[in-house]
């Protein structure tokens, strides 16, 4: 059990690094987006990982992109504006403030 967590996050980055290398609709930003996909729940970085491998825009849902813009990573913001709506960004950001708290960074 203790090896499985320990080759989880490598196994994780190498996966988003080779969705990030595979898809043609997003491009790796300058930071990746390790830190958002490490710090929210197994089960939304394994949605969002999927989603970066088939381009899948509405695959990952409501609840984990909740989960994912709240990382606020910032080198991570113009991925997820491909998958998560503004809906999400307003959870952590705000009501109005989510139109453009992801362009500015975070408060």
């Amino acid at each position: 059990m203790a090896l499985r967590r320990r080759l989880y996050v490598p196994l994780l980055l190498l996966l988003l690094a080779v969705a990030f290398l595979a898809s043609p609709a997003v491009g790796l930003p300058p930071g990746g987006c390790y830190e958002t996909a490490t710090k929210v729940s197994r089960r939304c970085s394994g949605e969002f990982i999927k989603a970066l491998f088939s381009d899948d825009l509405h695959g990952v849902s409501r609840k984990c992109c909740d989960e994912l813009t709240c990382v606020r990573e910032q080198s991570c913001f113009s991925v997820l504006l491909w998958y998560c709506p503004p809906e999400a960004w307003a959870h952590c950001y705000g009501g109005k403030a989510a139109a453009w708290v992801p362009l500015q960074g975070s408060p």
